[in-house]
C-alpha cells in the first residue's frame, strides 16, 4: 500500500480546472489542467512540508488528471494510494491505461 494521495477541485472555468494535491486533508500544491488539450501546469508547491518532493507527487497526480481529461469528467474530489488503489482497498473509480507524463512541467 502506497502513500495516500488526494486532489480537490478549487476552481473550474471554461478553459481549465484548478486542483490542490497532497495527502488527504493536507494539500501541498496546486495544478491547472487545461480542458482543451489536457496539458497540466504546476501552479504552486510548498517545499517546506515534510514528505515527498514535487516530482513524486506529479508522478502520481499527472496520470490521474490526464484520465479526467480523457473522460471529460472533472471530479470535485478524488483519493487513491500511490500504488494506484483507492484508500479503502476497493476497485478504483479510475479506469484505463496511464497516459504518459507531459514533458513541459516545471
Amino acid at each position: 500500500m502506497g502513500l495516500p494521495i488526494a486532489v480537490e477541485k478549487v476552481e473550474e472555468a471554461q478553459r481549465y480546472v484548478l486542483y490542490t494535491f497532497g495527502a488527504p486533508g493536507a494539500p501541498v500544491g496546486r495544478v491547472r489542467l487545461r480542458k482543451i488539450d489536457g496539458d497540466i501546469e504546476l501552479v504552486s508547491f510548498s517545499a517546506s512540508h515534510d514528505g515527498p518532493d514535487r516530482r513524486y507527487y506529479l508522478a502520481q497526480v499527472v496520470p490521474r488528471l490526464q484520465s479526467y481529461h480523457d473522460r471529460s469528467s472533472y471530479p470535485d474530489v478524488d483519493q487513491w494510494d500511490a500504488d494506484g488503489s483507492p484508500p479503502d482497498g476497493s476497485s478504483s473509480v479510475w479506469r484505463g491505461n496511464e497516459p504518459s507524463m507531459p514533458t513541459h512541467l516545471e
